[in-house]
């Protein structure tokens, strides 16, 4: 008689892959990072797809938990917000898990700066100046008074005036 414990008896393991992440989130610009933190037991995993503004994965498969460091290119746009999704996947043949994360990066702030708000000229003479401007969206500038010539391109104020003739 054979005894049963003497039966190879099969192992079975627990396997578990998930995230304590539920977005990825990146600011414009500054500290372009976000962390995706991948817990796995008993199992090898991947990250799948991820956006093209996404420059850096530091990890992108693994066997074990991981902080996985994802790094964004700046987003210079004060238009668009950009979105996509990253994927978590299983490659233990046995197992099939994947998991697709929402990753968002906000829009860059609006700037428009002039190098000058203000622009004193002598009064008598005709006179001109320009004004540099830095901006990241599209702006215009207008004059209605008939002695100021204004032209505009999208990074300086060109600003003529006629000479004072009035005595008042």
């Amino acid at each position: 008689d054979k005894m049963f414990s003497d039966v190879a008896q099969p192992s079975l393991s627990k396997r578990r892959l998930y995230t304590t992440t539920e977005a990825l989130s990146f600011q414009a610009s500054g500290d372009l990072t976000a962390t995706l933190n991948v817990q796995a037991e008993n199992t090898s995993w991947r990250i799948g797809q991820y956006p093209d503004w996404i420059t850096n994965v530091s990890e992108t498969s693994g066997s074990g938990s991981a902080s996985v460091v994802f790094t964004a290119k700046e987003n210079l746009s004060p238009d668009v917000a950009l979105a996509g999704s990253v994927s978590l996947v299983s490659t233990s043949g046995d197992f099939a898990y994947e998991k697709t994360l929402p990753v968002v990066q906000q829009q860059a702030p609006v700037r428009l700066n002039p190098s000058e708000t203000s622009h004193a000229f002598t009064t008598g003479s005709s006179a001109s100046c320009e004004i540099s401007v830095d901006a990241n969206i599209d702006w215009t500038a207008s004059c209605s008074e008939k002695w100021v010539t204004l032209s505009y391109t999208a990074d300086k104020i060109s600003i003529s005036v006629a000479e004072n003739t009035d005595d008042s």
